[in-house]
């Protein structure tokens, strides 16, 4: 059998070259579309390169870009170039980057909790829309900011070593000494709020309310009490005439205040004796009122009666009684002062 053959399949030298040959151009053109395509360039994204002064930890090529928390890209290269400096060459989708301008500030940041770095996207003021194959300096200034998880931790290895020191130790053992010593104050505290929350009636906010009304009056109170030593203050008299204003103090110290108590301890020596009589006076008189509510209404509807039993005429108030006299004879004379009646009996 030749080295072309197959067992079962009737074949020949040139028969085989060309099926050969035939698969060989099948393969090349299947590969060369595969690889056109995947090499075309999308319409729909666009690269960007970013040059700045450092890169952030984590972050290399196949890193998530994100813009308003939505991922818009990747990180497709992370170069240096001589200068020092890196360039980023992010591959983005132009559809996202409404009102995203060369005037961006990017954040490196943690994605997720186990730390993985992205580049977030910041929007800025003015500039002009990204367009493809646009290059952005950041270097310079404030437009970048490493927060990733390397920078935090580093961060956090620095002030532990710079804050926790001899100095610092000795501080909070002295924190905890006095906070020993103040433990029965704290315990007395904690016991009087125990207390308040056990007896308390009213619901807190109940309390707090009349609290701040309580101080609401204290600040009416402060707030008088100060215009009222500002209106003493601006007395004309006290301001101009110092020595009148003396004159009138003596005379309420010297001569007022002595006569009042002497008029005062008079009367308690004349008086002082009717003051047993009069508490007995009042409080019998108390016992005429065993209750007040009903001695109240009883009173009221005696005065309403009355109030109704006159009537208001041109000759001023008069009780409003009719009396029947007619068929009484003795009385019908004297009450119509001998007028004669209209049926002409007296």
């Amino acid at each position: 059998m030749p080295l072309y053959g197959m067992p079962g399949v009737p074949t020949t030298r040139r028969t085989s070259l060309l099926v050969g040959v035939a698969t060989l151009v099948v393969v090349l053109t299947v590969g060369l579309v595969w690889h056109s395509i995947a090499t075309a360039p999308d319409e729909n994204a666009i690269q960007v390169q970013l040059r700045t002064d450092v890169t952030g930890d984590g972050v290399a090529d196949g890193t998530g870009v994100r813009l308003n928390g939505t991922q818009i890209g990747h990180v497709t290269a992370v170069d240096s170039d001589s200068g020092g400096t890196q360039v980023l060459t992010l591959g983005l989708d132009r559809a996202a980057l409404v009102g995203l301008t060369d005037n961006l500030r990017i954040e490196y940041a943690p994605a997720n909790l186990f730390g993985i770095s992205e580049v977030v996207l910041l929007r800025g003021d003015g500039g002009t829309p990204l367009a493809d194959g646009d290059e952005v300096d950041l270097t310079g200034g404030e437009r970048v900011r490493d927060s990733t998880m390397g920078t935090m931790l580093r961060s956090l290895s620095q002030t532990t070593t710079t804050v926790l020191t001899p100095q610092l130790t000795e501080i909070l053992t002295q924190v905890g000494n006095d906070v020993d010593a103040f433990a029965p104050f704290i315990e007395a505290l904690v016991s009087v709020s125990r207390a308040v929350a056990d007896s308390q009636r009213y619901p807190t906010s109940f309390l707090i309310e009349q609290y701040a009304s309580f101080f609401n009056g204290v600040a009416v109170f402060g707030s008088g009490f100060v215009e009222l030593i500002d209106r003493i203050y601006n007395i004309d008299v006290l301001r101009n005439d110092r020595e009148r204003f003396d004159i009138g103090v003596s005379l309420v110290v010297d001569q007022l205040f002595p006569l009042i108590r002497d008029v005062l301890g008079t009367a308690r020596g004349s008086l002082g004796g009717y003051s047993d009589t009069l508490a007995v006076v009042l409080g019998q008189l108390a016992r005429t009122v065993p209750d007040p509510n009903r001695s109240h209404t009883e009173l009221t509807e005696l005065i309403d009666r009355l109030d109704r039993t006159f009537r208001t005429t041109p000759n001023g108030p008069q009780v409003d009684v009719d009396v029947l006299v007619r068929g009484m004879p003795g009385l019908m004379v004297p009450l119509t002062g001998g007028a004669k009646l209209e049926d002409g009996v007296r």
